[in-house]
């Protein structure tokens, strides 16, 4: 079997797993190259004629599906957005870990499979294409608490919803108000840093009612229907305040204390008279969604919460790292630069024109809490430095390693003397520390640990490069440049924003393994190196472009920093 072309036995199995199971859905041709099939589908006693497609690199990706409006006819967009691509065929495996991602091993006949799920997953919904109902393109995110609260029997009144803007995007419900005089309003995370970064706010009304036992499709299926049915069920007052809201949420439920809510909001479409939205609605807080696409991938991320990373540089590498570091759930963060932002910093740099001047600890940080809103920042605006007094970081560092465990030093300032000094107070605190350095016009770069007791430490690294300069290459640029240019001390050094992030994300990957190892968990992020080369664009060590190695190198017995250290 090829790449784009399918071997004679593949196709076999496939013909006879979907004659097995599908015996209506036929092969329209014998082209090896993109066999397509079509025909009817019964779902629950209704015909769904389909088209199923065995694309170029088929099996290597997955089957192409989607419903026709006739034998030979054009696909029909589904309305349920979430599991169609822009041209109307749909969505049926996940990418990524999923047990339910495709794979070479199975057949197209499962992608028929999930297409009759996807049906009876629409009719359940009753969210059709005969309906005046179409799913919103944002989700309302409501705290169970609210929720429960919510089934008071016979009870309405608003909710307030809460968005980061007026536009798209997920909204959060966190206060909720009761017409009845005698019954408080609840707020639930008001003051959460969560719920302070969404300054968009509204108002909309809600209802308690059994509406019984019919589907949300069925009871919002226009605009109209929805208002006959409240009408029905509502003090003429709560009517005329639904009448002019641009949405409302309906709930139904019997038991506050333990039962599952069911609650759909219904939004108007200014544009469309008549026409309703609805999101899907999660029963959760903004905290408990934050990292949802995180878990599953590394394990017991959690306890990356725990973890204080230091991190000395907050240029262009060093924020990237910062930022890629709170975004895999690290909280706690000490900053450390001296310097305020440039307007020749911009273009690789986190900060923004808005920024300019500000320092870059500063800068940083609130891009930090701007993702995580829980996180811990303590910024230090000052030089690295022991031999400086007052207005040197060393000393202070020193302290906070000696009262903070399960800490990590990450060096992305390239400067000598500078790594030299981290490095030893590396040592000698049994703190891991992590450097990360683009060289030359950031076409290069080395990223290394060192963790005190078992890799070697930043001496021994120069010491062997200085020993065995073939076997362990150390970057120089060539003439006079060589005199001219220090790596981030000469700010004129170019380097394009893209070769930077694609170092830091090398860099940020081994501080979050070594972040992992501080606090005991597996990071999920598969082998570990301890120093590795990478090139953007070949050259140095490499013969072709985007390549990377692992550099060994040995503890020295004699190193003055770490000869004594215990292994």
């Amino acid at each position: 079997m090829t790449a784009t072309t399918l071997s004679e036995h593949r196709l076999r199995a496939e013909r006879e797993a979907i004659a097995e199971r599908y015996r209506t859905v036929v092969p329209l041709s014998a082209d090896l190259e993109v066999p397509i099939f079509e025909g009817a589908i019964d779902v629950d006693g209704v015909d769904y004629q389909v088209r199923l497609i065995l694309p170029p690199r088929y099996p290597s990706i997955p089957p192409v599906v989607g419903e026709i409006d006739g034998p030979g006819g054009r696909v029909v967009r589904p309305e349920w957005s979430m599991y169609r691509f822009s041209d109307g065929t749909i969505c049926l495996f996940p990418h990524g870990n999923d047990s339910q991602t495709w794979g070479r091993d199975r057949l197209a006949v499962e992608a028929l499979d999930r297409f009759v799920e996807l049906k009876r997953l629409e009719i359940a919904q009753d969210r059709g294409p005969r309906r005046a109902l179409y799913q919103a393109g944002w989700r309302l995110v409501v705290p169970p608490g609210i929720a429960r609260v919510m089934l008071l029997p016979g009870s309405h009144g608003t909710i307030r919803v809460r968005a980061a803007s007026t536009g798209r995007g997920d909204r959060f419900v966190d206060a909720i108000r009761f017409d009845a005089p005698q019954i408080p309003p609840v707020e639930i995370g008001a003051s959460s840093p969560w719920i302070a970064a969404l300054t968009a706010e509204q108002w909309i009304p809600w209802v308690h009612h059994a509406f019984d036992g019919r589907s949300w499709g069925e009871i919002g299926r226009t605009a109209d229907h929805l208002e006959e049915e409240l009408q029905a069920a509502l003090p003429e007052a709560h009517c005329r305040r639904i009448r002019t809201s641009a949405a409302i949420a309906l709930v139904r439920g019997s038991d506050p204390a333990g039962a599952e809510p069911d609650l759909a909001l219904f939004a108007r479409d200014p544009q469309r008279v008549g026409v309703l939205h609805t999101p899907e609605v999660v029963l959760a807080a903004p905290e408990d969604l934050f990292y949802q696409r995180v878990d599953g991938v590394m394990n017991d991320r959690d306890a990356l919460a725990e973890a204080t990373v230091v991190m000395i540089g907050l240029g262009s590498l060093g924020s990237a790292v910062a930022l890629a570091l709170a975004r895999a759930g690290v909280r706690h963060f000490v900053l450390v630069d001296p310097d305020d932002l440039r307007i020749d910093n911009v273009c690789r740099h986190v900060g923004t024109l808005r920024d300019l001047g500000r320092l870059k600890v500063e800068v940083v940080g609130d891009a930090i809490t701007s993702i995580n809103p829980l996180a811990a920042i303590t910024t230090i605006a000052k030089w690295f430095a022991w031999d400086l007094p007052g207005i040197g970081a060393g000393v202070e560092i020193d302290r906070l390693l000696a009262e903070t465990s399960k800490t990590i030093l990450i060096s992305t300032c390239a400067v000598g003397r500078v790594e030299q000094q981290i490095n030893e107070l590396s040592v000698r605190r049994g703190v891991p520390a992590v450097y990360g350095t683009a060289l030359g016009a950031a076409e290069h770069a080395r990223v290394f640990r060192v963790i005190p007791g078992e890799t070697p430490c930043y001496a021994c690294i120069i010491a062997a490069q200085d020993r065995e300069p073939e076997r362990h290459p150390r970057f120089a640029i060539d003439g006079v440049l060589a005199e001219l240019h220090a790596p981030y001390v000469d700010p004129s050094l170019p380097g394009l924003g893209v070769d930077i992030t694609m170092i830091a994300m090398i860099a940020a990957r081994v501080a979050l393994q070594t972040a992992a190892r501080v606090v005991e968990v597996t990071a999920g992020l598969g082998p570990e190196d301890d120093h590795v080369l990478w090139t953007n664009r070949g050259g140095w060590v490499f013969d072709r472009p985007l390549q990377a190695s692992a550099e060994r190198f040995s503890r020295d017995p004699a190193c003055p920093v770490c000869g004594s250290t215990p292994a």
